[in-house]
């Protein structure tokens, strides 16, 4: 603990940077991107195996409370203007678990002042699309997260990755046509296209599933350091994580819109 205290003095701190006995770490960290100043607060629990990221409203993306339960392997995250959180699986690969944050931390204090800019920082786009919910029976995560979830009220939906080679459409006005999904329509699975080129000598191609992004944007800021074989701290990178949601709709090939869609999962009000 000393030598944090020691590393923020010499930076000359002017924002929070404390280290409690309770055995959990805060940080600040500064942020410019593109027109945009804030500041991302993180809290590192060493005893738990928790990170939690706390990023206000710019720009593009939405306020959000961020959970990684590195025991679990999960991570939620919510956003509270849009009152819906989201679960999906924890990178551990991406996020520093806390011992690695907080040495990690010290690093950035002590190199600027725990400042990050997008002029030296690679961004990362991650898209999701939402593939259940609301999720009721929450046992199977930790205490903290069901907490978490409890405490804001909101639905919680598991997200999955978007694919590889998935087709998106532009978002428009609602339309009639459009609703929320409340179970499985198995009519829809069987929709086919006239106006599409035939798979087959008299058949018609079916229609598809294609992804439409939603106004629901997060992102993180981290900064992470690990050690060589010869005990040499290095920090590889400065990374910007933004999430990006999407919901699914059943079009045809000629479908460029939302609103031309047979049909579109929204669990929620986006």
């Amino acid at each position: 603990m000393k030598v944090l205290i020691i590393v923020c003095l010499a930076a000359l701190c002017s924002a929070k940077f404390v280290a409690k006995r309770s055995q959990t770490a805060h940080f600040d960290v500064h942020v410019t991107e593109k027109s945009a100043k804030f500041v991302q607060e993180i809290e590192a629990d060493l005893e738990k195996n928790q990170v939690v990221y706390k990023t206000p409203q710019h720009n593009d993306v939405q306020e959000t409370l961020t959970l990684q339960d590195f025991n679990k392997g999960l991570e939620i995250f919510c956003f509270p203007r849009k009152a819906v959180c989201h679960l999906i699986p924890l990178n551990r690969t991406q996020f520093p678990d806390p011992v690695a944050l907080e040495s990690s931390m010290v690093k950035l204090w002590a190199e600027s002042r725990g400042a990050m800019s997008d002029k030296d920082t690679e961004t990362i786009a991650q898209k999701w699309f939402i593939s259940e919910g609301p999720i009721e029976n929450m046992s199977f995560l930790s205490k903290e997260m069901q907490e978490m979830v409890q405490g804001f009220g909101f639905p919680l939906y598991r997200l999955e990755k978007v694919p590889d080679d998935a087709e998106f459409i532009e978002v428009d006005e609602p339309t009639p046509h459009r609703q929320r999904r409340s179970g499985f329509i198995p009519q829809l699975d069987n929709a086919v296209c006239n106006d599409t080129a035939e798979i087959a000598p008299g058949v018609p191609a079916p229609a598809k599933w294609r992804y439409a992004m939603t106004a629901n944007n997060g992102c993180d800021w981290i900064f992470t350091c690990g050690k060589t074989a010869t005990g040499e701290t290095v920090c590889p990178g400065r990374e910007h994580i933004r999430n990006a949601i999407f919901f699914t709709c059943l079009c045809c090939g000629s479908h460029n819109r939302l609103s031309e869609c047979f049909y579109c999962v929204k669990m929620h009000e986006m």
